[in-house]
């Protein structure tokens, strides 16, 4: 009973402290000035999601941070096809830094016209491409897509064609070099096969194409002969056929002194094909081989797969010099959403992975997603890398496979895109990049080192077109420099139109204050006070970045404050052996370099913000401490606490019931100035880079903006960070400064 009375006469007096302090802080007008600035900051705190219509993770959409050199350029002919760029004698196959002279399109009629263009202003991240002309050719009728290859010019086979049923070879200005009627209708193409860049003593073209239960394969092989400087060409036209209907784009391995053979996969069975070769006094004789293996689509638990729209491929599919690079397997993504891989030479199942049991180590967002496609891959830091896709909700998954271990890729990132991927993924190896076209838009993957923060760069492809964007090769400055300048895309237009677009654009955020409008969906988007690199608005930094200012600044200021009066009451009271320990702690702590130290600390806790804030806590109580002491020691020789002590009051009554409500206003005063410490504090490690990086904080604000190159040129950036720094300090240094005057009654009278 009587610890309870002695209870709550100690709180009585806390609170009688606290209400005179209140009454007389009332009459200083700095200290309600800066209370009202800290009510301002708590409300823009607890109603951030009011004040802000964003938050701070939002990005601003790609296609307004993003902006690359484009374009329309009319045509004048209707119903065209897909379009195709018209590569030059300087570069390859599409993937393989292609130089590209001009931009084709092409209808069923037998009409065609070709814009000659090239680069013509802008420099390596601002492009402008320019017409120089175009030039009406007629074709074929009947040819639906068209192929553009880059070969030896002596043969003149400059474009791939086929029809319905027919297999055109074409000379570069677009006429009939050789002509094959298959007797079958063309279902399925496997690409071009061009070796001719990589080995020019030793060229093969080749392609294949199927329909039905028949697969043709053309090859064009020369042999370079050093008695007579002089290649000779020899071209074959082979016919394969299957039990089962072919089902995806056939696979052939044409180098053509390495055991060629041609892989066909069918609703029932994967089939490989031999390609007989013999030597001829001055050529090779190929001609159509025996089935070398067979196997039926059934997983290693007896069930039946089939095999995705995607086909068959190689790990690497690029016409290299090393011709074992990625074609000693096979890969075949299923519908079960498995991926297995077969050895070439015997169809030896070398794995069967369940994509399923590996999603998460990738990312919880293909958990309950389906297998798409795979794509044959390119060399990415010594390893191949396969772009795979998944689908779920709306939404394509787009990741890497690694075939070599059968997991996914350690690139460890996942990127989403709307819709369904339309087309081929395409690789552009200048700039590093994965385009995913889907119907009207072209997204970008960076192949190396990529990360998910610099998010997924998007160009617009224009509404309401049937076809899906192309990568048409690099288009060089001036048309003759060596350096390349830019990767462009194109699709077709809704009204007959090429819509042309470099792959590398250049990124316009930081965006300053302002509106901006979206030209994929329309839609407007404000930022009064800008952006920053990622597309974050700053308003939104600022809005929510008060939430964890306030609450660290307080937590820190007032638990090294608790600490401080505890130690300096305990001290000052106690006094001899418990002081000097004390003291000469306090003096310890009050020797170190404080901002080295904290940092020290931190180092070695790690960048948590609750690690930060324990630090500062840590190197701020001993001057409290002090200080407290030395009013301790004057409060304990007043005749009340003499009085408390005759009356039989224990020790720990004393300290709180007498010493603590007159310690009260230091205290106040000292956890109010405090705040303000906290947070410059907190700011210069975040801006040092000590700071938590997933915190929204204004420190780690400034410290994006140092890290990114932007202090002096994006002014909206720097300047609201700053300023929110400083009148958050001023406004708790103002109430610390009221609560100063009320310690010292002489400050009142100045």
């Amino acid at each position: 009973m009587a610890k309870s009375v002695r209870s709550s006469e100690s709180l009585g007096s806390l609170r009688r402290s606290s209400v005179q302090i209140l009454r007389a802080f009332r009459r200083s007008p700095s200290g309600l000035f800066g209370l009202a600035i800290i009510v301002a900051f708590v409300v823009m705190a607890i109603f951030a999601p009011v004040i802000s219509s964003y938050t701070p993770d939002q990005m601003a959409p790609n296609s307004i941070q993003f902006s690359g050199d484009m374009g329309v350029l009319p045509v004048n002919i209707t119903s065209v096809e897909q379009p195709l760029g018209i590569m030059s004698s300087q570069g390859g196959g599409v993937g393989s830094g292609v130089v590209t002279d001009g931009v084709m399109v092409f209808n069923s009629n037998g009409q065609s016209i070709t814009y000659n263009v090239g680069i013509t202003g802008g420099n390596h991240s601002q492009l402008k491409l320019g017409v120089k002309g175009s030039s009406y050719q007629p074709i074929p009728k009947g040819i639906k897509t068209l192929y553009n290859i880059v070969y030896d010019k002596s043969v003149g086979i400059s474009y791939v064609g086929l029809g319905t049923d027919t297999v055109y070879l074409l000379y570069s200005n677009l006429s009939v070099h050789y002509k094959y009627y298959l007797g079958f209708n063309i279902s399925y193409f496997s690409g071009i096969f061009n070796r001719y860049i990589y080995d020019p003593y030793l060229p093969t073209m080749g392609f294949a194409v199927s329909g039905g239960n028949h697969t043709f394969l053309f090859i064009e092989e020369g042999n370079y002969s050093v008695f007579t400087n002089y290649l000779a060409y020899y071209t074959f036209g082979l016919y394969f056929n299957t039990t089962y209907p072919v089902i995806s784009d056939p696979l052939p391995y044409l180098y053509i002194d390495h055991s060629p053979n041609i892989v066909i996969p069918t609703s029932e069975k994967i089939y490989d094909f031999s390609i007989n070769v013999s030597r001829q006094m001055t050529y090779y004789d190929l001609s159509a081989g025996r089935l070398v293996w067979s196997q039926n689509l059934t997983l290693v638990d007896g069930s039946h797969y089939s095999i995705l729209g995607s086909g068959v491929v190689f790990p690497d599919s690029s016409a290299s010099i090393d011709y074992n690079r990625g074609k000693s397997a096979i890969i075949v993504p299923t519908s079960n959403g498995d991926i297995l891989k077969y050895g070439l030479s015997n169809g030896t199942l070398l794995s069967e992975v369940k994509l399923s049991t590996l999603m998460n180590s990738v990312s919880t967002s293909l958990q309950g997603s389906t297998l798409e496609s795979l794509w044959s891959g390119i060399y990415v830091t010594n390893q191949i890398e396969m772009p795979v896709t998944f689908y779920k909700s709306g939404s394509t998954y787009v990741t890497y496979w690694n075939p070599d271990q059968s997991q996914f890729s350690n690139l460890g990132y996942v990127v989403s895109v709307p819709g369904k991927v339309h087309g081929e993924a395409q690789f552009i190896e200048s700039a590093n990049l994965l385009m995913i076209p889907t119907e009207n838009y072209a997204y970008y993957m960076n192949t190396i080192a990529p990360t998910v923060s610099s998010g997924t760069p998007i160009l617009p492809m224009p509404s309401g077109s049937n076809f899906y964007p192309v990568y048409i090769g690099n288009i060089l400055l001036g048309g003759t420099s060596t350096t390349i300048t830019g990767n462009y895309v194109v699709t077709i237009t809704s009204n007959n139109s090429i819509f042309y677009e470099s792959a590398v654009g250049y990124k316009v955020s930081p965006l300053p204050p302002g509106a901006y409008k979206d030209p994929i969906t329309g839609k407007y988007y404000v930022y009064p006070l800008g952006t920053d690199y990622e597309g974050h608005s700053i308003l939104s930094w600022i809005v929510y970045g008060a939430r964890m200012e306030l609450v660290i600044g307080i937590a820190a200021a007032a638990s090294a404050v608790l600490i401080g009066v505890f130690i300096g009451i305990l001290s000052g009271y106690y006094g001899r052996f418990m002081d000097a320990i004390l003291m000469r702690l306090v003096d310890v702590f009050l020797s170190l370099p404080f901002l080295i130290f904290v940092i020290l600390l931190v180092s070695l806790l790690g960048t948590n913000i609750w690690y930060v804030v324990v630090a500062i806590i840590v190197f701020s109580w001993a001057g409290i401490a002090r200080v407290v002491r030395a009013v301790t020691l004057s409060l304990k020789t007043r005749p009340y606490v003499d009085a408390s002590r005759a009356t039989g009051a224990s020790n720990s009554r004393i300290m709180t019931a007498h010493i603590l409500p007159n310690v009260l206003p230091l205290t106040f005063f000292y956890m109010s100035t405090g705040v303000g410490g906290v947070i410059i504090t907190e700011a210069t490690l975040d801006f040092l880079g000590f700071g938590d990086p997933s915190a929204i904080t204004w420190g780690m604000l400034l410290q994006f903006l140092q890290t990114t190159g932007y202090t002096l040129l994006a002014p909206w950036w720097l300047f609201p960070p700053g300023i929110a720094i400083i009148l958050l300090s001023l406004s708790f240094y103002l109430v610390g400064r009221a609560f100063d005057e009320i310690v010292n009654p002489r400050l009142r009278r100045r």
